[in-house]
């Protein structure tokens, strides 16, 4: 028990503090226009957003998307 209460609290202590910042990536994303294409086509920005093996992202990788 101890250790789930002291996994929540650590938790919700890095989500809080986190959070604003994330909150203003996502306005900033909306007021360029750019949320609504990541909503609407999540499958292609997975590259950007999820590191993995092939992972290149380039300008020219962000305009062909």
């Amino acid at each position: 028990m101890y250790f789930f209460i002291t996994r929540v609290l650590t938790l919700h202590g890095t989500v809080i503090r986190v959070k604003g910042e994330l909150d203003q990536i996502r306005e900033g994303m909306r007021l360029h226009g750019f949320l609504g294409y990541l909503e609407q086509y999540p499958e292609s920005f997975l590259k950007i957003f999820i590191p993995s093996d092939d992972y290149s992202v380039s300008m020219s990788c962000i305009l062909f998307l």
